[in-house]
């Protein structure tokens, strides 16, 4: 397996334990559920690491299953994540890095090197009001993005490496899913075998 894929995992891992901790927290003041999509309805780039890993995650679903995702994958150019049908997330289980943290308490860079904090409207509040957050509950948004786009650099890196030409830093978070219909399936698997599995 490529390291890149290796360190993108770990990173996922190290990301959702964090929301762990943070929904076992604040569980009552967190309203995000299923049908809840006010963060979705954008249009958006990924890394290239992490629309990767969305393929891989689609391939290890049974064909019937995957093919039907496919289907109902919407336009990459709308103004909605075309991963979203009827306000549920077809890629919950591989979503990217930014989908995980929305509605949490972030931390974001502002100018002169200070920070806000941020978190969706809905959640964080009793009466209208913002609670207070723990800091240890409060992720920096700026330390993620560079552990990421230090993992998505070395991930267009491991590709080029294998004669696959040059990836832009960021894509459609649709960009790897040709070759996954069945008429293509020994083609898309060969592709898996040789970048790697990690799901």
């Amino acid at each position: 397996m490529m390291q890149s894929l290796i360190s993108y995992n770990a990173l996922v891992q190290r990301v959702d334990e964090f929301i762990e901790r943070t929904v076992r927290k604040y569980a009552s003041y967190i309203s995000c559920r299923i049908g809840c999509s006010l963060c979705c309805e954008c249009s958006f780039g990924v890394f290239a690491v992490e629309a990767w890993a969305v393929k891989v995650w689609l391939w290890e679903k049974e064909e019937r299953e995957r093919e039907k995702i496919l289907e109902q994958l919407g336009s990459p150019s709308g103004k909605t994540c075309p991963a979203l049908m009827e306000k549920k997330c077809l890629i919950y289980p591989a979503r990217p890095i930014l989908c995980r943290t929305q509605g949490l308490p972030v931390l974001k860079p502002r100018k002169r090197g200070t920070f806000e904090l941020s978190f969706c409207k809905e959640n964080f509040r009793v009466s209208g009001s913002p609670i207070r957050i723990e800091g240890q509950f409060i992720l920096n948004l700026d330390n993620l993005n560079a552990a990421l786009a230090t993992v998505n650099e070395g991930f267009r890196r491991e590709w080029s490496s294998l004669g696959r030409g040059e990836l832009p830093e960021r894509v459609k978070v649709t960009h790897f899913l040709e070759g996954l219909a069945s008429e293509k399936s020994e083609e898309a698997r060969q592709d898996i075998d040789q970048m790697g599995r990690f799901w």
